[in-house]
């Protein structure tokens, strides 16, 4: 019982670290892309 508990806190923390992770790439993408149409505007 405490191996299946240790595992699903393992899984919780991976999900965590990779939702964490697709979603510092999804706004540094959109900070990069209002940064390129700014520096085409100007």
């Amino acid at each position: 019982m405490k191996k299946i508990k240790l595992d699903k806190n393992k899984m919780y923390m991976r999900i965590g670290q990779a939702v964490v992770y697709v979603t510092g790439c999804i706004a540094c993408g959109i900070f990069l892309y209002w940064g390129f149409l700014q520096n085409t505007i100007y």
